[in-house]
């Protein structure tokens, strides 16, 4: 074949293969797209704050899953991590941290904001749990030190708050491999300062002491202890609008349990309540069952063995410092050296 010729065919064949990549490549965006769209496609037909629920707990730790079941309970929109500090539609507007007793008009706008259901993104939307919801189930892991605020300023706003064992909560942060927590935060200059002139300021020295140990998953349990030990000083029984939910104890006994957080959220969710979940629907994996958690107990049938995985994983030494950690900000009240919560 004459030079020329190989060269104009070569340079045909690139072409073609250009042509061929880019429609595959608008393909996927399309495809893409249409998951966005499908995803999107519901209304909201009431915008009342009351008609809200918050779901709070440190990351790795259940709350997807409950909200899930919580939402799908009552036909309501879930409103996923509308407070994260990089992603949340809200960013720049509302604090993680935040004196109960402080006025802050730019919160206030945010928390109602979400609240009545008047954010809409990518990444608020990637649950979908009803196309005509009347109500909102927000779930945020970020916000766990803004448990107080929220009940000082909306009083008859529901509050789950989700508690699972640090270390397994830890373990799994560190699968992830990327995590943005607390401590993420914390390292921020805005995010420091607000800790400083706030409650949570009593734990920030404690939470210093840990927050470069060697340990990655002592860093990490020195972490969840800084999410969780100022609104679990205030959240408890007492508290009527926190229902303090363990996430072990709603593995093993979803209905009984799903069924008691379904009831603290009726007042405000009830409108569009659905027949009750079976264990069937409650023992499908979450949205964010990225290492098949569910999946793998299901085909075991052994929810207790799974629960305490981390304890054949994470060496004695390793969880004997996580534990010294955890009674070091009073949290051992909760949990001690098994993965059952204590109570």
């Amino acid at each position: 074949m004459h030079k020329a010729h190989r060269k104009l065919i070569g340079g045909i064949l690139a072409r073609a293969g250009h042509i061929l990549r880019r429609m595959a490549l608008g393909g996927e965006r399309l495809a893409s797209r249409a998951r966005t769209l499908r995803r999107e496609l519901f209304l909201e037909r009431d915008h009342d704050p009351a008609h809200a629920a918050l779901v709070l707990g440190s990351g790795r730790g259940g709350t997807t899953w409950l909200a899930e079941a919580i939402a799908a309970q009552f036909g309501s929109r879930l409103i996923f991590e509308p407070f994260h500090p990089v992603l949340g539609p809200v960013h720049g507007e509302m604090p993680l941290v935040l004196d109960p007793a402080k006025a802050d008009p730019a919160a206030e706008r945010a928390a109602r904001k979400v609240l009545s259901g008047r954010v809409r993104s990518v990444h608020v939307d990637q649950v979908l749990c009803a196309r005509l919801p009347r109500g909102r189930v927000i779930k945020d892991v970020h916000a766990t030190n803004m448990l107080p605020w929220f009940r000082a300023n909306y009083p008859d706003l529901p509050v789950v708050f989700v508690v699972r064992n640090p270390i397994a909560t830890s373990a799994s942060r560190l699968r992830s491999g990327a995590f943005y927590g607390l401590g993420a935060y914390l390292e921020t200059p805005a995010g420091r300062r607000e800790a400083e002139g706030s409650p949570l300021g009593q734990w920030l020295a404690l939470y210093d002491a840990y927050r470069s140990h060697e340990e990655p998953l002592v860093r990490l349990v020195a972490e969840w202890c800084i999410e969780n030990a100022y609104p679990l000083s205030l959240a408890g029984d007492a508290d009527e609008g926190v229902a303090l939910a363990f996430y072990e104890t709603i593995v093993l006994d979803p209905l009984t349990e799903i069924a008691r957080l379904a009831e603290f959220c009726r007042g405000a969710l009830g409108s569009g309540a659905r027949a009750p979940l079976t264990v069937a629907d409650l023992r499908k994996p979450s949205a964010m069952d990225w290492f098949g958690t569910a999946s793998g107990a299901q085909e075991a049938g052994d929810w207790r063995e799974r629960l305490s995985r981390w304890t054949g994983e994470v060496p004695q030494p390793v969880a004997d410092r996580c534990h010294a950690v955890l009674a070091e900000f009073g949290l051992d009240r909760l949990y001690g050296d098994g993965p059952l919560p204590r109570r």
